[in-house]
């Protein structure tokens, strides 16, 4: 049997959803991919969730695949741009966790398991953020953008932006507050 060309599997998944094309497609390439991942990474259980995620989302991203470019060259911007942008995530999780705790002097120490509490109270707090509140807040003090920028870029007046990035911090304060009591009360 003739081996088909990732450019043909691709057109065969696209044309008819064909998802053994897209199976040969994975095989082919499972490997180079969670490489690349764990090369961003450094940790194989998440390379290989990465790895996942990226071939999730290849399957929804195949039709703009326009062949201009070889399979495996446009694969490869796919995956490193998703694996940056990981990165980039992560990087501004760890940042905003960081300037919330400096800017609102909570009651923890600054030893290495309340240093380490505070982190994982924080992380759980913006988890329960609404999502346009947890992204005005990375974007003010995890990207550093100012205030007139972000009003720029959301058609948006500077105090608008202010009232909204106030909401935002005076509920994740709230729910830090909240969370914290329970920590205290689980703890005793």
């Amino acid at each position: 049997m003739k081996r088909l060309s990732d450019r043909t599997l691709v057109m065969q998944y696209v044309q008819n959803k064909d998802n053994r094309s897209l199976a040969l497609l994975y095989s082919r390439h499972r490997a180079w991919v969670y490489r690349t991942c764990l090369s961003y990474c450094k940790d194989p259980d998440e390379a290989n969730d990465l790895t996942q995620e990226i071939f999730i989302r290849l399957i929804h991203k195949l039709d703009s695949f326009n062949g201009n470019s070889s399979f495996t060259t446009w694969l490869w911007a796919v995956t490193t741009n998703f694996c940056a942008l990981q990165l980039r995530r992560e990087q501004r999780n760890r940042t905003m966790q960081q300037h919330y705790l400096r800017d609102n002097d909570t009651l923890f120490t600054n030893n290495q398991e309340t240093t380490f509490a505070a982190a994982m109270l924080m992380e759980h707090v913006l988890s329960l953020l609404p999502d346009h509140q947890r992204d005005l807040l990375y974007i003010k003090y995890c990207d550093g953008v100012s205030v007139e920028a972000i009003a720029l870029h959301q058609q948006s007046t500077v105090g608008s932006v202010k009232m909204r990035l106030q909401r935002a911090r005076d509920r994740a304060r709230r729910l830090y507050r909240h969370a914290q009591g329970k920590y205290y009360s689980e703890l005793l």
